[in-house]
């Protein structure tokens, strides 16, 4: 019986060894990027969720965030950070031409503007930012009426990404569950 349960304790010592190796080998083969998901990009570095300009194009900030016509306050979206869209666009060369894919040539964009003068304009006015696909995003001082939409407007959402349980957590689960098994059945 001792030759048996020696041989058991090795098979799950090199059980153990081998999902370990698993979850190493997991964490260390992620790497940033921003990945398009249709309608919106996720950003795996910082884990947020960029709405595409083309979601809420022609919609005033009115529309799109006090009245939320589109339904994205509903579904966790908020007014994106002025300074996560500077540093998407730093970080990732590709970022602007995913951004307003489907768009025009320049899009003006509504932002929190935590970086610059914020907006103290509300409730009348609220301040635009630009995002070129010839060139990047950049910030300005430029300005529009709340409830004023243009063909060249759109409000920038962002929100914290759902995140997918990797496959590295099914097999450690899948392990434990393993050992449960293996503990009952030595008990038995």
């Amino acid at each position: 019986m001792q030759i048996k349960e020696f041989v058991m304790m090795k098979i799950l010592r090199i059980k153990g060894l081998f999902i370990a190796a698993m979850l190493a080998l997991f964490s260390l083969s992620t790497n940033a990027a921003l990945v398009d998901m249709g309608t919106y990009l996720t950003d795996t570095n910082t884990k947020m969720d960029y709405l595409k300009l083309s979601q809420t194009f022609g919609y005033s900030y009115t529309d799109a965030l006090v009245n939320d016509e589109l339904g994205l306050i509903a579904k966790g979206w908020e007014l994106s950070s002025q300074s996560a869209l500077i540093a998407l666009d730093q970080t990732y060369s590709d970022a602007h031409s995913l951004m307003i894919a489907g768009l025009q040539d320049c899009c003006n964009i509504i932002t929190n503007n935590d970086t610059s003068l914020g907006q103290n304009m509300l409730p009348t006015m609220v301040i635009m930012d630009d995002w070129y696909s010839s060139g990047s995003y950049f910030t300005q001082v430029a300005n529009v009426g709340v409830s004023e939409s243009q063909d060249t407007l759109a409000v920038s959402f962002q929100r914290v990404s759902a995140v997918p349980v990797p496959p590295a957590a099914w097999l450690f689960g899948s392990a434990l569950i393993g050992l449960v098994g293996v503990g009952r059945r030595k008990k038995a």
